[in-house]
């Protein structure tokens, strides 16, 4: 090949691959900065493949529903599936497509000339020049759309690539492959689902999609490999006179970042779904998976997958052996997975108890220790060497044109190092050091480097659950089911990027029948996009610093002989007896069942003993309202019943008690509790919603706690808590003034709420 033939490249290397009897090109395009490989030799079996470097930040599978649109039609080939006709009456040896986690590649094979060219510009057009901007149909085929089978009947998602990965999402093997990935590596591109997450795939919208192939299938982000017996010159004045030239160089974001190492072996426990009669006994996957290396270190990946074969796989290997003895697991099995930037080697039981994963992971560090001491099986080594080498040597590779398989060998080092092309294809003089190193103890070493002090690693347990199935099911059931009725707030929920309620417990009790009013099957559809943001107060309004509606203004200093003014001001007000040491409890709410009113009328009676004062505001359930004033009648140096709203009384309330009783049935937030805290009026609550998220119960033997609370909605419990709180106050008032010390520097100002707004909003733009 001559330079001066191919003005539009630029010749970065030439290499004799002397392994593969080629030789191998590295070009790049001088107006893109397309890469190109080139691997000249007599096989007449020619390969094309054209690959981008894909890198999703999320699992809506957009990589996978990419590569299946773009072969639906194209500026020069706008049949509706080219690729089906290909198929039909090609004469290719390989024709497909394949989408990785961290790439996306189209290659062709055929033997003829004429057909190998045809297979090149079908492929070069359908990537570059897809029908997709034109027919949004493909999309919605290819990737995902709402079915109904029959007007009366459910709603239901469809899509090709939906339906394949809702099968490959119910395969455990598959589960497990892509939890130990995504778990590994939670900051980088391989932390989410290439293929799709069904949950996650009817989040991508059509515009997300047509972005994704603007900004990565570009030529300045492509890859481009010939292989075979062919005028390599005259292919590539194809490629860029009729393609490339088209374009102008694009700087493409697509580069991955390694993943730093954890500090520690993380350990995580999965379930997946298994049917009513399938066994969960003895149908756990355990797995022990450390991170090795990176991707450019082809030595280390051979020994990687020599170790594999001595350690798990060769007859009597040891570690499959000792966990065998040990009971553990019906199935054994090691994998080393290249392909990736960091490689990594697993260990899998399958078909063991979930109990046995202390044992599974001493078993292996004990037999692993063991090896280091007392030096690994050379000849299991020099097989699994001779085995490896014997096979890259053969390169039989059944009916795949060896020249796909080169190409993809190349691509797991080229995808990662712009001029490190050619090292997956010249493995022999490894596999003579290898050989060597047996006897210098390099095995033992990478043992004790990669697999027992390697704190980049995962512990992942894959517990089987009957019924997850049929939960996730009637989840994605009621999801539609919102779409189908057009209720417009279940619509709202269904298409929003992100859901929030006033409180992080709220979040979740919505989730549940009781508090989710019909729509607590869709909240758990969208569990990943909701977030609790407790509501906030004005602190200028509300400030016993400065509130002019107040009898005596005081702070967090100053409340120890300034509050009790405003508790005198207030009884007088009232007509209440004036005593400084009566324990004062308020009420401003409205009166009605979801506040709790029906827990405070079942022990009003026990409730006013002579040792409390009771101050109601507010209106409501005639019910309650008379219920208050006839309390105020019966008991009338006890309570003082204000069936009216007067926003001047609230803030004495809040100022002149001494707690703040709010027993709620729910409370996505409450605002009310926020007010007794600003104002050093301790609250008592149900743990609900926003009340315990804001509201810190007290706990007399570590010193916490910014008011009391109960959990269960029965009203002696609510009592119980009143009088404990009454027993604080009578009998240990430093611990009370200390409580009231932390409520007050409390901040539930609308400051704080915003950051969390404004944390949620980065999150959404991906800032």
């Amino acid at each position: 090949m001559k330079k001066e033939n191919i003005p539009a490249y630029e010749i970065v290397k030439q290499e004799n691959l002397t392994d593969i009897h080629s030789v191998g090109y590295l070009l790049r395009h001088k107006k893109t900065g397309a890469r190109l490989v080139l691997v000249e030799n007599d096989d007449e079996n020619k390969v094309f493949s054209i690959a981008f470097r894909t890198t999703p930040k999320n699992s809506t599978g957009v990589p996978h529903i990419l590569e299946h649109s773009v072969l639906c039609g194209s500026r020069e080939f706008p049949l509706k599936d080219p690729f089906v006709e290909l198929v039909k009456g090609s004469l290719n040896t390989f024709l497909n497509a394949m989408t990785y986690p961290d790439k996306t590649c189209y290659p062709v094979a055929s033997c003829n000339d004429q057909d190998f060219q045809n297979l090149m510009h079908v492929y070069l057009d359908a990537v570059f020049y897809p029908n997709i901007y034109q027919k949004e149909e493909i999309f919605r085929q290819e990737g995902w759309n709402y079915h109904l089978e029959q007007k009366e009947g459910p709603l239901t998602y469809n899509g090709v690539v939906y339906n394949e990965m809702k099968g490959a999402f119910s395969s455990p093997d598959e589960v497990l492959d892509r939890e130990i990935m995504n778990n590994l590596f939670p900051d980088n591109t391989y932390g989410v689902e290439s293929g799709g997450n069904p949950e996650n795939i009817p989040e991508l919208s059509y515009e997300e999609f047509l972005d994704f192939h603007r900004t990565y299938y570009h030529p300045s982000n492509s890859y481009i490999y010939l292989y075979g017996n062919m005028d390599m010159e005259e292919k590539l004045r194809f490629i860029d006179e009729k393609y490339l030239s088209a374009f102008d160089a694009l700087d493409v974001d697509s580069a991955i970042k390694e993943q730093a190492a954890f500090s520690q072996v993380k350990e995580l426990q999965i379930e997946y779904p298994v049917s009513e009669s399938e066994e969960e006994e003895d149908n756990t996957y355990l797995s022990y998976n450390m991170v090795v290396g990176n991707a450019m270190d082809s030595t280390l990946g051979v020994a990687f997958d020599v170790l594999d074969y001595a350690l798990l796989s060769a007859p009597g290997a040891p570690l499959k052996q000792a966990l065998l003895d040990a009971g553990i697991g019906k199935e054994i099995y090691g994998d080393y997975s290249d392909g990736v930037l960091q490689p990594f080697f697993s260990i899998v039981a399958k078909g063991a108890k979930t109990s046995q994963k202390e044992k599974f992971v001493s078993v292996i560090r004990n037999c692993l220790q063991d090896i280091v001491r007392n030096g690994i099986d050379k000849k299991a080594i020099l097989a699994g060497i001779n085995y490896m080498e014997f096979r890259y040597r053969e390169a039989d590779f059944g009916q795949f044109p060896k020249g796909l398989m080169y190409g993809l060998d190349i691509m797991g080092s080229w995808l990662y190092d712009d001029e490190n092309a050619f090292s997956q294809v010249q493995l022999l003089s490894i596999y003579d050091r290898l050989k060597e190193a047996v006897n210098e103890g390099y095995f033992e070493k990478l043992i004790q480097k990669w697999l027992l002090d390697n704190t980049h690693g995962l512990i992942l347990t894959l517990v089987p659950k009957r019924g997850l199935a049929a939960q996730r099911e009637k989840e994605l059931a009621d999801k539609l089911e919102a779409y189908k009725d057009g209720n417009m707030l279940k619509g709202g929920i269904v298409f929003a990027d992100a859901v929030t309620t006033v409180s992080q417990t709220y979040a979740e009790e919505i989730k549940m029948p009781f508090y989710g009013e019909g729509l607590d099957g869709l909240m758990r559809a969208r569990t990943n996009s909701l977030r609790g943001i407790v509501n906030g107060i004005d602190y200028n309004e509300f400030n016993p610093a400065t509130d002019t509606m107040i009898a005596q203004t005081y702070d967090a200093r100053t409340f120890r002989k300034e509050k009790v003014k405003n508790k005198r001001a207030l009884q007088e007000q009232l007509g209440l007896p004036v005593d400084d040491k009566k324990f004062m409890v308020g009420i401003v709410s409205r009166l009605t069942d979801q506040k709790g009113l029906d827990l405070i009328q079942a022990v009003m009676d026990e409730l006013c003993t002579d040792d409390i004062q009771l101050v109601v505001l507010g209106t409501g359930d005639e019910q309650y309202e008379n219920m208050f004033r006839h309390y105020d009648w019966k008991y009338h140096d006890r309570v003082s019943a204000q069936i009216y709203y007067s926003n001047e009384l609230s803030h004495k309330i809040y100022a002149g008690c001494d707690a703040f009783l709010m027993p709620s049935l729910f409370e996505p937030c409450g605002l009310s509790q926020l007010m007794a805290l600003r104002y050093g009026t301790v609250p008592i609550v149900r743990e609900t919603g926003g009340l315990k998220d804001t509201v810190e119960p007290y706990n007399e033997y570590e010193g916490k706690g910014t008011g009391f609370s109960f959990a269960n909605y029965n009203a002696h419990e609510m009592l119980d808590t009143i009088n404990y709180a009454k027993y604080i106050y009578y009998n240990k008032k430093r611990e009370w003034n200390k409580i009231i010390d932390r409520a007050m520097a409390a901040d539930f100002s609308w400051n704080t709420s915003a950051k969390k707004y404004q944390e949620l909003y980065d999150w959404l733009i991906g800032y």
